[in-house]
C-alpha cells in the first residue's frame, strides 16, 4: 500500500512539473505509441545484452570465427628488398 501511494505521489509531482505544452504532447496517442516503442526497444536491447554472456559457455558449438581475418598488406609491401 505504501509503495503504491509513493508511486502515485511521485508521478503526480513529476506531472505537475511539466509545462502545459509537454502535458498536451504526452497525452496524444502518437506520443504514447512512440514512448511504448522506445520502452520495447530498450527491453529487447537488455535481453540481447544478457544473452551475449551465455554464448561464452557454448563449448559444444562451432569454434569458427564470426568474421574471417582479412589480409591488410598490399602486394607492393610483399617485395621487400634486404
Amino acid at each position: 500500500m505504501l509503495i503504491v501511494l509513493y508511486l502515485v505521489e511521485l508521478f503526480s509531482s513529476r506531472w505537475n512539473q511539466l509545462t502545459d505544452k509537454e502535458k498536451n504532447k504526452l497525452t496524444t496517442f502518437l506520443e504514447f505509441k512512440n514512448n511504448l516503442l522506445k520502452i520495447f526497444e530498450a527491453i529487447n536491447l537488455g535481453v540481447k545484452n544478457f544473452a551475449k554472456p551465455l554464448k561464452l559457455f557454448n563449448f559444444g558449438g562451432n569454434n569458427q570465427n564470426i568474421s574471417p581475418k582479412k589480409w591488410v598488406r598490399n602486394d607492393k609491401n610483399d617485395n621487400i628488398k634486404v
